[in-house]
């Protein structure tokens, strides 16, 4: 990230509205569970539309939660303005037939950076210190695309970060994220608004 290089505007979120139908509900074929959060299922699904496997979160709350139903609105469009190779593209978001938000993206394998520490701990040849310091620069070149579009993730963990067999990092759940407020100066400094 070039730090003498304006800042492009922060995502523009559109208000967090549902979709004005519902969802087909033989759309997706549910494969398996993949994980539970505190404001939703993530599960492995087939897309019968389109023919791909996707993961699909979500919600355990309809609209008529206001606050709740914003965040995760809001998570589905953050997530999808970050165009970068380490931040799983969202495909979809939509209600379901009971009225639940949910949005779809890239299924995304792998292990949590821990896993790998542990095996450079242990000296597997495979691990080398180098290859894992490459790792977290990737994790940072990552978080500083989203942080030059103005978007801090705020919950930044291992578990919120896969590594697959090639390498690629993938940064998980922006559902605590927020967007900053752009304000244009003569200086070109960065977004603003950060409580």
């Amino acid at each position: 990230v070039d730090p003498d290089r304006t800042p492009p505007d922060p995502p523009q979120l559109p208000s967090p509205t549902p979709p004005e139908r519902r969802a087909d509900p033989e759309r997706y074929l549910t494969r398996a569970p993949i994980g539970r959060g505190a404001t939703g299922v993530v599960e492995e699904v087939f897309d019968q539309r389109l023919g791909r496997v996707v993961a699909r979160k979500t919600a355990r709350f309809d609209a008529s939660d206001g606050e709740l139903f914003e965040r995760f609105v809001a998570e589905a469009q953050i997530t999808a303005q970050l165009a970068h190779p380490g931040i799983t593209p969202v495909h979809e978001l939509g209600l379901d037939a009971d009225g639940r938000p949910y949005f779809t993206v890239s299924p995304v394998a792998g292990a949590d950076p821990t896993h790998i520490f542990a095996r450079v701990w242990r000296g597997d040849p495979g691990w080398t210190i180098t290859r894992c310091v490459r790792v977290l620069l990737s994790i940072c070149e990552t978080v500083a695309e989203a942080h030059a579009r103005g978007v801090v993730h705020r919950d930044l963990k291992p578990a919120n970060i896969k590594l697959d067999a090639t390498g690629q990092v993938t940064v998980l759940d922006f559902g605590l994220a927020k967007a900053l407020e752009s304000t244009s100066s003569a200086s070109g400094s960065g977004p603003q608004g950060l409580s």
